[in-house]
């Protein structure tokens, strides 16, 4: 970990202190330090990261566990367990770990929709790229207003397709006219 001996000083300083402030300025830094060089961590220094995040969060209320969830929804790297309990917390934390997360699995988020609330069942219907499999335990389990959200989000994900699929005819089309000129 590309961390400094100042760093580690700092981290050190805040993490013997118990005042709630400083464990949740302790969370802020780690996570500010993991999102910045995730990339270079190997397996046994993520994991040592998740039971640091794990031991934070278990102490801290929920707007501090919903600040961690919000920073580590879109990392590849965040440490599954970690990823796991931040979604299975309060809805206020979980739901940008169930929006964003490509940490869960299919079978997670299958698992969340059989077992989840209807406000469970309404972010996942958000979330963009879900599978037919995840789409009918929603469509099984969801509410009228949990449906509609559904279908919104499949007829933007089709729009965004077909804009797609258009933006590359033209491509193809500019191209295929400048070589045959």
């Amino acid at each position: 970990m590309a961390v400094q001996p100042d760093d580690w000083k700092a981290l050190l300083s805040l993490a013997a202190q118990p005042s709630l402030e400083m464990r949740q300025l302790l969370l802020r830094r780690v996570t500010e330090l993991f999102l910045k060089d995730s990339h270079v961590l190997d397996w046994s220094e993520l994991e040592e990261i998740g039971d640091i995040f794990s031991i934070l969060a278990q102490e801290l209320p929920l707007s501090a566990r919903e600040e961690l969830a919000f920073s580590i929804a879109h990392s590849l790297k965040a440490p599954r367990r970690i990823v796991l309990m931040l979604a299975k917390d309060d809805i206020q934390v979980a739901r940008h770990i169930l929006q964003l997360s490509p940490v869960l699995t299919e079978t997670d988020i299958i698992e969340f929709a059989e077992m989840g609330s209807q406000d469970t069942l309404r972010i996942l219907a958000q979330r963009k790229g879900i599978s037919p499999d995840i789409r009918a335990v929603i469509m099984q389990r969801g509410d009228d207003r949990t449906l509609d959200l559904l279908e919104s989000t499949l007829r933007d994900s089709q729009k965004r397709t077909r804009i797609q699929d258009l933006r590359a005819g033209l491509v193809m089309s500019a191209t295929g006219d400048k070589k045959s000129a």
